[in-house]
């Protein structure tokens, strides 16, 4: 029974794959019946198209592996990047990006790809506290109440409180559908045996039927609104950017201020309003550091010589790796230099090595082993560098240390290069002329033990 199983599941996985262009569709620009109908929500969101957030489902990898897929959970998960409408179906899905890889970072991978998340001009999602604010994306203000109530004891003392607690009522959408499809798909929230592009496609087909289950109206896997409770979340220059994500931050704050005007017309209680910043002097921990480019190549190389002594362990160094560094930067250089200093710069090493690996696996891209060098044609390389100046060191010219950051990053950090956006086609149509294979054993895990194949040591 097994073996005929196995047998049809990739052709099943195909057929539930053809329906994503039909059930998993972009957003329409109007503005959605869910903000129109609320006061409390238009006009000010009238031009937000849904809510889009990360959520971490269970993996099984490789023990070799297991450092990039763990993150914040104690176990290897993969991070699926969704957007929502607001009627709880997934209009955009990013799955298979390592469980130990930020949400922005799984962000930015969506909008750079060719089939990837695109947001309409003029338009935005709502997003938690853990995204930045830039063109297409509102989070709430940090640093601010997130959750009250419009009326009671916890009310809105300024703007920004009443914006977050509305943001805060529309954005529950995807944390619904979250928890709509892990309790529908019981595949989800358990360890998977199968392959992890099979993993990956597996979260595809489940959203896909997610949605097609929703054409005949919410039903018990649906969390209602008023139980829900949600969850507390923390091609342009640098210099475009920034003025794009203050441009939308003064978006942000017009809308807050509307709110606030409007709530205030009927409200004789107001006793002034409650102004609370935080200031990137206090955001920031005290392990800023100017490093030259002599000190940061012998960081590098007095690195990788700790992890010749196994002094390297899972996503890090041992504290004494990290002691020895300091007292060799401070011995050497005769500056003062902090454990801070010294974790901040690994982690700028760790950001440069993804980039890198990243860019070696882009189409288009070729690789000279001998040179360490990315290789790209010059009529390309022109475009491309217009577009991304900042991966201009990494192109075309041989990768200084290369070998180098392998030995400190390895396998520890995420990069995406197995992550299949929605709309990609999944499983395998089958060829009834031939015998198909028996569904193959998911990276040899049946003959581990739990703890060896999520890497745990007792």
């Amino acid at each position: 029974m097994r073996e005929t199983v196995s047998r049809y599941f990739n052709h099943v996985l195909f057929a539930i794959g053809e329906l994503q262009h039909e059930f998993v569709r972009p957003p329409s620009t109007r503005t959605p019946p869910y903000i129109a109908t609320r006061n409390t929500l238009y006009p000010y969101f009238k031009d937000c198209i849904g809510a889009l957030d990360g959520t971490h489902i269970h993996a099984s990898v490789p023990v070799s592996e297991v450092a990039a897929f763990r993150g914040r959970k104690p176990y290897p998960t993969q991070n699926v990047l969704a957007a929502v409408d607001f009627d709880l179906r997934f209009t955009f899905v990013l799955a298979g990006w390592e469980g130990s890889a930020h949400d922005s970072l799984v962000l930015r991978d969506a909008l750079e790809r060719p089939n990837g998340l695109k947001v309409p001009e003029g338009k935005y999602y709502l997003v938690d506290a853990g995204y930045a604010t830039r063109p297409g994306f509102i989070p709430p203000y940090r640093g601010v109440r997130y959750h009250l109530k419009e009326f009671g004891s916890r009310t809105p003392a300024n703007p920004k409180e009443l914006f977050n607690l509305r943001h805060s009522s529309a954005r529950t959408s995807i944390e619904r559908a979250f928890g709509s499809l892990k309790n529908r798909f019981k595949v989800l929230a358990s360890r998977p045996f199968f392959p992890f592009k099979t993993q990956a496609e597996l979260v595809l087909a489940c959203c896909t039927l997610h949605n097609y289950i929703l054409n005949g109206g919410e039903d018990d896997f649906i969390p209602s609104e008023e139980d829900w409770i949600p969850h507390r979340s923390s091609q342009t220059t640098f210099r475009e950017q920034r003025e794009e994500a203050q441009e939308w931050a003064i978006r942000r704050d017009q809308i807050a201020a509307e709110m606030w005007a409007n709530k205030m017309e009927g409200d004789s209680a107001f006793e002034g309003s409650q102004t609370a910043s935080i200031t990137k002097s206090r955001l920031r921990a005290s392990g800023n550091k100017r490093w030259t480019l002599t000190e940061s190549r012998y960081f590098i190389r007095f690195m990788a010589s700790q992890v010749e002594q196994g002094l390297k362990v899972d996503k890090g160094f041992k504290p004494q790796a990290i002691h020895a560094a300091v007292r060799a930067m401070n011995d050497t250089f005769g500056v003062t230099v902090t454990e801070a200093n010294v974790s901040n710069h690994l982690r700028t090493i760790r950001r440069r090595w993804v980039r890198i690996k990243k860019l070696k696996e882009m189409s288009g891209m070729g690789w000279d082993d001998n040179l360490k060098m990315i290789v790209m044609g010059e009529a390309e390389y022109i475009e491309y560098i217009k577009v991304h100046t900042q991966d201009e060191p990494y192109l075309n010219k041989p990768i200084e240390d290369y070998d180098l950051l392998e030995a400190i990053c390895g396998n520890d950090q995420a990069t995406g290069h197995r992550a299949i956006p929605s709309g990609s086609r999944i499983g395998a149509q089958m060829d009834y002329n031939t015998e198909p294979e028996a569904f193959p054993q998911a990276q040899h895990f049946d003959n581990m033990s739990f703890e060896e194949a999520y890497g745990y040591v007792r």
